[in-house]
């Protein structure tokens, strides 16, 4: 499995420090680097993302904000410089919070996070396609003369 990541901080440093741990990991592939929230906005609708790293203070547009501003945003994992936003992390349902500077091993634990929620979901999905085909199959059977009449 891979997970589809978007980076997005106003600051290139950290940007470049998040893809130089996340390029170790082969279960991450890095679709973009985003310098503000409206250009994650344009990649969000462009690309399927399954985990976007996002800072919360920006230029533009917070990191809060935009990810409410999402219909369906991706697992999010926020960073920054301010733990007192840590708060603000549970109104969007954030999967994990990293201060910064953040270590190697912090980013990896990140992941793991968003690796078993994408897994949940990947296994729940599946398990919601099969049983609509067993409904369909078990409607099929019980109206079969039905469906001769109909075919």
């Amino acid at each position: 499995m891979v997970i589809k990541t978007i980076i997005v901080d106003d600051e290139e440093i950290w940007r470049e420090l998040a893809q130089s741990y996340l390029t170790v990991n082969e279960e991450v592939k890095i679709v973009a680097q985003c310098t503000s929230a409206k250009e994650a906005l344009k990649i969000l609708t462009e690309k399927e993302v399954d985990m976007m790293l996002l800072d919360v203070q920006m230029q533009d547009i917070s990191g809060i904000s935009l990810a409410k501003s999402l219909k369906k945003p991706p697992h999010i994992v926020l960073m920054t410089s301010h733990p007192e936003f840590a708060v603000d992390g549970f109104d969007i349902e954030a999967v994990d919070f990293m201060v910064k500077p953040f270590t190697f091993e912090r980013l990896m634990m990140a992941v793991e996070r968003v690796k078993k929620r994408v897994v949940l979901e990947k296994e729940a999905t599946n398990s919601e396609e099969v049983r609509f085909s067993e409904r369909i199959i078990s409607f099929l059977c019980a109206h079969r003369q039905l469906c001769q009449d109909f075919f």
